[in-house]
C-alpha cells in the first residue's frame, strides 16, 4: 500500500507479525536456558561471582567489579535470596533481547522462520546456554549489546522515519549507558558506537543529545549518586591492561626501561614473575603470588607512566603482544598450550553455603552430557573460540555491502566497536569477554539474506 505522496508505507498485519517472530523466538530461547539454569543450579559461579556475593550479603560494596553490576544482584536477591535468581533473571531478559533481534530481522526484510530459527540455533550452543547461566557482569553487559545491536538492525531498516520517534534515540542513550555500567572497559565500545551516531546524525543535532545526553545522564546519577549514598569504595587497579604490555617489553626488551623504572617494577614483582608473561594469558603474571598489587594502587599514574614508556619505546613488540592475544579473534584453532577460559565446572569453595543443587535430574543429566561434548579438545575451537562466527559475520557484511544495502551495516559497527576494544584494552583469552562479540557476530549473519524492506521518512 501506498501514501498520497507515492511513498511506500508498511503493511497491516506487520507489527503483529514481528510481534509473533519476537515471542517464539523469545520463547525457544528460554526454554533452553531453563534447562541449563535447572540442571546447573543456581548456575556457573566462579570466585569474581562470589566476591560480588559476599559484598551483597556484607553490604559493603566496592568497585573492582562494577558496583552498579553488584547492585543489580543485591537488588534481584531481595527478592529471592539465592544467586539463581540473578541467573535466572539473566536466562529472561536474553531470551527477551534475542526475541527483540528476530523480530527486527524480520522488520528488516529477513525470513521469519529465519529469524526465529538463527535464534534458536544461537540459543542452543553451549557456549551461549552456559554463560548465559553464569553470574558474571559480562552477561548483562552483553544483554545491552544484544539490545544495542537490535535498535542498530531497526535505524538500518527505517534509518530516517525511525529518528521521527522519541524513544529510538532513549532507548539507544540508554543501552550505550548500560554498557559503560556494566564493564569498566565498556566506555571505548559505547564512545566508539556514540561517535560514529555523531557522525552519521550530525544534521539532526537533537536526536544526537538526546543520545548522548541520556547515557551520560545514566552513568553519572549512578556513579556520583548512587555509588556516593551506598558508600561504595571506587579504589581498584585500573592499570590492569597495561600490565602485559609492560611485562613483554621487560621481558623482550629490559634495556627499553631505565634504571630506576627497572628497580620499581622488580618492587612489583620479581622479573622471574615478569618473564613468565605469555601473550595469550596475562594472569599468569598479574595473579602470581609473588605480584605485589598494592604497590601498583599506592601510585598507579606512575605505572601508567611506565607503561606508556615502554609502548612508545617498543611499539612493534607491543603491538605484536596483542595480535598474539587476540589470535583467537581469527584463529579457530585452539593451541594445546593455551587456556580459553570459560565458565567453571565446579562452584569454588565459599562460606557463603552456595552449592550446585539442580532442580531437575534430568535437565543436569542431558545438559552435563553436552557439557562434556563440548569442552573436548575436538570440539572447542570450533564452538567456543569467536574466530567461525566473527568471520561469517564478516563474510554477511560484505554480501550486505556488494548488495549497496548500506542501511544493514550499522549492526557492523558496534560488532567493529567490541573487537577494537578487545584488541586494544582486553588482554586475557577468556570467552566471557567476547561472548558479545560472538553473540552480535552470529545474528548479524541472517542480515545477507535481508530483503529491500527499508522506509522513507513519513510524507
Amino acid at each position: 500500500m501506498t501514501s498520497r505522496c507515492g511513498a511506500q508505507v508498511p503493511r497491516d498485519g506487520q507489527p503483529a507479525s514481528r510481534a509473533r517472530t519476537g515471542v517464539a523466538a523469545s520463547a525457544g530461547a528460554l526454554i533452553v536456558f531453563l534447562a541449563w539454569w535447572a540442571g546447573w543450579f543456581p548456575g556457573f559461579l566462579s570466585p569474581d561471582s562470589l566476591d560480588q556475593l559476599r559484598q551483597v550479603d556484607t553490604v559493603e560494596f566496592n568497585d573492582v567489579h562494577p558496583a552498579s553490576h553488584t547492585f543489580l544482584i543485591w537488588a534481584i536477591t531481595r527478592l529471592w535470596d539465592t544467586p539463581g535468581a540473578v541467573t535466572l533473571a539473566q536466562a529472561v531478559a536474553m531470551a527477551a533481547a534475542l526475541g527483540y533481534v528476530a523480530a527486527r530481522l524480520d522488520e528488516s526484510g529477513v525470513d521469519a522462520r529465519l529469524a526465529v530459527g538463527a535464534v534458536w540455533l544461537i540459543a542452543a550452543l553451549p557456549p551461549v546456554s552456559q554463560t548465559t547461566v553464569a553470574l558474571w557482569k559480562d552477561v548483562p553487559y552483553t544483554i545491552a549489546v544484544v539490545w544495542l545491536f537490535a535498535e542498530f538492525v531497526h535505524l538500518g531498516n527505517d534509518q530516517d522515519a525511525a529518528w521521527f520517534s522519541p524513544t529510538t534515540a532513549l532507548r539507544i542513550g540508554l543501552a550505550l549507558g548500560l554498557l559503560t555500567l556494566f564493564r569498566h572497559n565498556g566506555i571505548l565500545p559505547a564512545a566508539i558506537v556514540a561517535v560514529g551516531i555523531a557522525i552519521a546524525y550530525r544534521r539532526r543535532l537533537r536526536q544526537v543529545l538526546v543520545v548522548l545526553a541520556t547515557a551520560v545522564l545514566l552513568v553519572v546519577s549512578m556513579q556520583l549518586g548512587v555509588y556516593r549514598l551506598a558508600d561504595v569504595d571506587t579504589t581498584r587497579l585500573y592499570v590492569d591492561p597495561f600490565i602485559s604490555d609492560v611485562a613483554v617489553v621487560f621481558d623482550q626488551h629490559p634495556q627499553a626501561f631505565t634504571a630506576d623504572q627497572r628497580e620499581y617494577l622488580t618492587r612489583i614483582a620479581p622479573y622471574e614473575v615478569w618473564d613468565d608473561h605469555t601473550c595469550d594469558d596475562v594472569n599468569r603474571v598479574s595473579y602470581h603470588p609473588a605480584f605485589n598489587r598494592g604497590a601498583l594502587l599506592e601510585d598507579q599514574s606512575r605505572f601508567v607512566r611506565v607503561a606508556l614508556h615502554a609502548v612508545a619505546s617498543r611499539p612493534l613488540t607491543v603491538a605484536a603482544n596483542h595480535l598474539c592475544n587476540a589470535s583467537y579473534l581469527a584463529i579457530p584453532r585452539q593451541p594445546a598450550d593455551a587456556y580459553l577460559q570459560r565458565p567453571p565446572y565446579a562452584i569454588p569453595d565459599n562460606g557463603l553455603g552456595i552449592a550446585r543443587q539442580p532442580l531437575s535430574g534430568v535437565a543436569y543429566r542431558v545438559t552435563r552430557h553436552v557439557f562434556v561434548w563440548a569442552e573436548s579438545p575436538s570440539v572447542l575451537g570450533v564452538l567456543w573460540r569467536p574466530a567461525l562466527p566473527l568471520l561469517a559475520a564478516v563474510a554477511a557484511f560484505i554480501v550486505v555491502g556488494t548488495r549497496t544495502q548500506w542501511r544493514l551495516l550499522w549492526p557492523a559497527l558496534l560488532v567493529g566497536a567490541l573487537v577494537v576494544n578487545e584488541l586494544l584494552i582486553v588482554m586475557a583469552q577468556e570467552f566471557r569477554f567476547v561472548f558479545p562479540i560472538y553473540l552480535t557476530s552470529l545474528l548479524s549473519v541472517p542480515l545477507a539474506t535481508a530483503t529491500d524492506n527499508s522506509r522513507p521518512p513519513p510524507a
